[in-house]
């Protein structure tokens, strides 16, 4: 009988610690999936580009993208634009929020990451998303 009660506590207790572990790993991969996407922006400019891109935002993999005529741009972002993680979208400094599938149309042009080689991560993330980058002047919702 004792052998008996020592198996069913065993059991019991791994069957409580493999619960445990499986919850543990659940939430551990639930926060991997909240990683805010690079919103990078460059310097205020009075230089306005005629060049317009009309497309919709994708937001995949931490990064920001512009998908217009079967090509995908990574975005750099005007002056004052910013991630919101409570929103799940960009925020313009007018109040304007841009989300995953919003058309949009961006004025600017092909761009380059160079202009952040001094700051690092900026730098490195933008790299991961990958090129051609589109700067941006102006980003506005759009009715396609």
């Amino acid at each position: 009988m004792g052998t008996q009660r020592r198996s069913d506590r065993h059991w019991r207790v791994n069957r409580l610690l493999r619960g445990t572990v499986v919850v543990m790993l659940f939430n551990g991969l639930a926060s991997c999936t909240a990683v805010a996407p690079i919103v990078a922006t460059l310097p205020p400019s009075q230089i306005i580009v005629p060049e317009h891109r009309r497309g919709l935002l994708a937001i995949r993999s931490g990064c920001t993208y512009l998908r217009a005529a079967n090509q995908r741009f990574t975005i750099i972002w005007p002056d004052g634009f910013r991630w919101s993680a409570g929103e799940n979208a960009v925020i313009a400094p007018d109040g304007g929020v841009f989300r995953d599938g919003d058309a949009i149309v961006t004025r600017g042009g092909d761009g380059s990451i160079d202009f952040f080689s001094n700051q690092k991560e900026t730098y490195a993330k933008l790299a991961r998303c990958g090129e051609p980058y589109t700067i941006a002047n102006q980003v506005k919702g759009d009715l396609l």
